[in-house]
């Protein structure tokens, strides 16, 4: 865990990460800020099992404290296999993006969002609370910073992307897909 920083809950949020997981069970996380009840943020988890095994997923917390708001990927995260996972945190009026290896496979509308956690961040998991939702697998790189900008989320993918040898997994018109930037 990391402790708590306001730049943690202040939105927008983007998050890349280096991640190759061995997932056999749901809702395990990769990085996020929910902890106790009423004090949850952002969370990016990897569903190996059941409801959507082999998805990704990017969660908010509403601001009512009710109910999540969440952006599934459409395509899977294969076991084994190293990715780059990135989600675009943009409330209350945003979106939540999801991104795969530099591309964009999961939106939704984040209308609401509570934003005041002051719990740590949990990396290799969801929440510093509990132990059952730990990542199985290997992180090689958590990246965080308050922003939305499409450029800024390009460059630190491409960074990473060929920092870890996975620039092959960028997009054909991804800016950084041919030169690291």
């Amino acid at each position: 865990t990391v402790g708590d920083a306001s730049a943690l809950r202040t939105y927008p949020i983007c998050v890349l990460v280096v991640v190759r997981t061995s997932q056999t069970a749901s809702n395990k996380g990769v990085v996020g800020k929910w902890g106790a009840s009423g004090h949850r943020d952002w969370t990016l988890l990897h569903r190996g099992g059941s409801p959507n095994g082999g998805k990704s997923t990017a969660n908010l917390r509403n601001s009512a404290d009710s109910a999540n708001i969440t952006a599934v990927s459409t395509g899977d995260v294969a076991n084994g296999a190293a990715r780059l996972l990135g989600a675009v945190f943009d409330p209350p009026s945003g979106d939540i993006d999801l991104f795969i290896d530099g591309t964009l496979d999961g939106t939704t509308s984040a209308t609401s969002s509570n934003g005041a956690s002051t719990v740590s961040l949990a990396i290799g998991s969801y929440s510093p609370n509990a132990n059952d939702v730990g990542l199985t697998g290997a992180l090689a790189e958590v990246v965080i910073w308050n922003s939305a900008s499409d450029s800024d989320r390009e460059n630190v993918e491409g960074y990473l992307a060929w920092k870890w040898g996975l620039e092959g997994n960028l997009p054909s018109g991804h800016p950084h897909k041919n030169a690291a930037p």
